[in-house]
């Protein structure tokens, strides 16, 4: 280890001891500089909640309904939860309908309740339904993006306005999964939708598990993420006997998420019976959609939808992770329910509700926050835009320079080499932070470690403060010495005493620079132009702080790395940063705030095991492997009927600095359900592999019974790393 990197790893050691347990060895010895980094835990005072408001007394009182049938064409059944307002005799009131596969009876049980409930209190029918396969619901769950789940969720929306409470309009919103199949069913314009509120939606799933064509690790993880979901079986109190065959059938039939979608690198039809970019001009419901820029991936639906629909639209996008905002995290969280009350009342109700005027898109204007893994409070303030793409930005350039430079002056083109080690992106955080158990440590942290690795270049510290908001893009002027290779770019923020804080970033598979439905070869040493467009965002630098743009060619384990180390030489003085500059408008100042965040009752838990929530990087300097070990245990907790619920999920994640083909994920998920005689647990493992032809991919699933194995199934597939360059 150099001795320029030895220091930078100790004067951020106050940083790091407080958000990982970091174990650094050679060989067997510790060297005690080294040593005094901290191996501790995450801390309680990690574990923050945003302060919530608890409304208990609503304008209307509450009917609930906990388990009911809904029917469908193909003669199965979806289960529902249902949330009445108590109504005069021959009246009727809209709908919301929530549709995910997330279990409304155990795992989103107590936010359901406080949601729905609020809602309901305030005059809708809200309805809570697990799609085919999931809880209780009859049915096996496929393919992401099926055509099954549309068919099944438009007999739904029939089924609504066909009671004898509705008023025949619904609405529908969602987070993530639910958020997806509102945008998809506004793009089919039944009849009965009238307005949607999807949260961290996608609208195209392939560029949600290939960032610029690079394989996203967080695809991988989260394919053994949904076969570990849905080998969760239905519960006997809804089913009764039949809760083990269904639970065998669903057992039997999940698919191997991760493969299937290894299997498909380029944008090809599997993918595009999924996207939506056909259909924007088709929706036939006005959209409120909401993201997070902690959740860039999701939050980039956002700006598209803006420029894209037809229909009345409005935007959000927060500081959140993957998150709904009243429970957001980083904060600050916001009164999302009253939002949403504002945007059905306008579309739903019969008494003539309508919204004041409101800016086209909102989104928060960051600023520099200290970095870190675990979610706090961000700093920035509230920005509206009345229209989408925004009149008030003017794209800046800033040229790539000679000796690490960002400037305004073009000079003469000298050429640089990137080449990156292979477990640079330590400090990268989750692709889409979760936050499923809370206080994890998901999110960037300081970028020192990451850039030392990496090529730089800085402006001068700012005389003056420059915002941005929008999609950055680096014009890029280069060549490589590999058929395959990829290029990473991340913009910081540095402050004067050199913390670095990233505000964005984006990364391209070469051989997708012209798209990726047919990508093109490289040709070893051939000078080429690309763009590398960056994840949208907001943020101010302040003046005396210097922007940075960080090059690199490897992203672990943000993106699985290319099959040979390869080395991508950019042609400085050529190169470029276009930064969507926004000029301040002094109206801002007067813009409505958000109320407080807010919420019916949840329903309680009882906690019976605290959650344990763990981040290790451990680095070996002896034989240069990186080892990051991430453990969620969401311990256990009891639901007012009995049922005690267990989750834990443990990843390990291995690369060597040299050896692209060492990169190795252990993934393990379990769950258990417990209510009185009746105990069941699963357990899902997965274990992915490469060498230059192929990926490796091996998972298992069990099923126990009173702790006695019922089921048991393995897969080892071989996955070839088809050739971008043929």
């Amino acid at each position: 280890m150099s001795r320029s990197i030895l220091h930078l790893l100790v004067s951020i050691v106050d940083y790091f001891t407080d958000q990982f347990a970091i174990n650094l060895s050679i060989g067997n010895r510790v060297p005690q500089t080294l040593a005094n980094m901290g191996v501790g835990e995450l801390k309680n005072k990690y574990d923050r909640k945003s302060s919530m408001k608890i409304v208990e007394t609503l304008p209307f009182t509450v009917r609930r309904v906990l388990h009911c049938w809904i029917p469908l064409q193909t003669k199965e059944r979806l289960s529902a939860s249902l949330w009445l307002p108590v109504i005069s005799k021959g009246k009727s009131v809209p709908a919301i309908l929530e549709y995910s596969p997330y279990r409304r009876r155990d795992y989103s049980a107590a936010n359901d309740e406080a949601n729905h409930s609020y809602l309901a209190g305030h005059g809708y029918a809200c309805l809570r339904v697990d799609v085919r396969g999931t809880g209780d619901s009859d049915g096996l769950h496929t393919e992401q993006w099926s055509e099954d789940y549309d068919r099944d969720a438009q007999d739904v929306l029939h089924w609504i306005v066909n009671q004898g409470w509705s008023n025949g309009r619904v609405g529908m919103m969602g987070l993530s999964w639910g958020a997806n199949t509102s945008l998809r069913m506004a793009s089919r314009c039944p009849p009965e939708l009238k307005a949607i509120i999807p949260v961290s939606a996608a609208d195209d799933r392939y560029s949600n598990k290939y960032l610029g064509g690079c394989l996203l690790m967080n695809s991988i993880v989260w394919g053994f993420t949904m076969m570990a979901q849905n080998s969760r079986p239905p519960s006997p109190e809804a089913v009764d006997d039949d809760w083990r065959s269904m639970w065998l059938l669903r057992l039997e039939g999940i698919p191997c998420y991760p493969a299937n979608w290894m299997r498909h690198p380029n944008f090809d039809d599997f993918w595009a019976s999924g996207a939506l970019d056909k259909h924007l001009s088709d929706f036939g419901c006005p959209v409120f959609i909401v993201g997070g820029a902690a959740d860039p991936g999701y939050a980039a639906t956002v700006p598209k939808m803006l420029s894209e629909l037809k229909v009345p639209v409005r935007g959000l996008i927060g500081p959140w992770a993957h998150k709904y905002p009243q429970y957001a995290e980083p904060g600050p969280a916001i009164g999302f329910l009253q939002e949403a009350l504002g945007w059905f009342d306008q579309w739903l109700k019969d008494d003539g509700s309508v919204l004041k005027p409101e800016p086209k898109f909102r989104a928060w204007m960051h600023e520099f926050s200290h970095p870190e893994g675990v979610a706090g409070t961000r700093q920035g303030r509230w920005i509206e835009e009345p229209e989408w793409p925004s009149l008030n930005v003017e794209e800046k350039m800033l040229i790539i320079n000679a000796g690490g430079r960002l400037d305004t002056n073009i000079e003469h083109e000298s050429a640089v080499a990137i080449c990156t080690p292979q477990h640079l992106g330590a400090a990268a955080g989750e692709w889409m932070p979760w936050l499923a158990f809370g206080g994890e440590a998901e999110l960037p942290l300081d970028q020192r470690l990451d850039d030392a690795l990496s090529v730089t270049f800085d402006t001068p510290p700012l005389s003056e403060r420059l915002e941005f908001h929008g999609a950055p893009a680096v014009d890029l002027t280069l060549s490589a010495d590999k058929p395959v290779a990829m290029i990473i770019a991340r913009l910081c923020d540095v402050a004067p005493d050199g913390t670095s804080m990233r505000v964005t970033y984006g990364a391209l598979d070469l051989t997708h620079r012209e798209g990726s439905t047919m990508p093109l070869p490289l040709t070893p040493g051939q000078k080429i132009r690309v763009q590398l467009p960056l994840y949208h965002n907001a943020h101010s630098f302040k003046p005396g702080h210097s922007i940075r743009l960080a090059l690199s060619t490897t992203y672990w384990p943000v993106l699985w790395p290319t099959p040979d180390v390869a080395t991508v030489t950019v042609w400085t003085g050529a190169s470029k940063l276009l930064l969507p500059v926004r000029a301040p408008q002094e109206a801002e100042e007067l813009m409505r705030q958000y109320g407080e965040p807010e919420t019916a009752l949840p329903l309680s838990k009882k906690i019976l095991q605290e959650k344990k929530l763990r981040r290790h990087i451990i680095r070996d300097a002896a034989t240069g492997e990186t080892v990051l070990h991430h453990l969620d245990d969401g311990g256990c907790y009891r639901l007012p009927n009995g049922l005690e619920c267990t989750a834990k999920t443990e990843r390990w994640l291995r690369i060597h600095e040299n050896d692209p083909l060492s990169a190795r994920l252990d993934i393990d998920w379990s769950w258990g359900f417990r209510q009185k005689e009746w105990q069941v647990e699963t357990r899902t493992r997965g274990i992915v592999t490469c060498n230059s032809k192929a990926f490796n991919v091996i998972s298992n699933i069990q099923g126990k019974e009173n702790g006695n194995e019922v089921f048991q199934r393995s897969w080892s597939e071989t996955i070839p790393r088809i050739s971008k360059t043929s």
